[in-house]
């Protein structure tokens, strides 16, 4: 499991390395709850636009190429992330495919 370099704020991008696959993360809040990208640094795109649920995967398909996968953790409860609170109560994990099957994930 790894925490990934996310910041309390409404918008941003960045470069991640995860289990050796460099990746670009997008986050995107809007009125209806916070929004994620994910692409390889190469360019090719993962996922768009996923919305960010409490422990639910964000890519959930193995063809799209990405080994292992993210979720959003709500260290109080089980509420959806809210951007104030990201790093303090809500945390985006990456886990590999042996974590995934031993994690509770929707």
């Amino acid at each position: 499991m790894l925490f990934c370099p996310v910041e309390a704020r409404p918008n941003q991008r960045f470069n991640v390395t995860l289990n050796a696959q460099d990746v670009t993360l997008a986050l995107r809040w809007r009125s209806t709850g916070l929004f994620v990208d994910l692409a390889f640094q190469s360019g090719e795109q993962i996922v768009a636009g996923v919305i960010a649920r409490d422990r639910n995967r964000i890519v959930r398909s193995e063809y799209l190429g990405f080994v292992g996968d993210l979720v959003w953790v709500d260290s109080q409860g089980t509420n959806d992330p809210d951007w104030l609170a990201i790093g303090q109560r809500f945390f985006l994990l990456y886990l590999t495919p042996d974590e995934l099957a031993a994690f509770d994930v929707g």
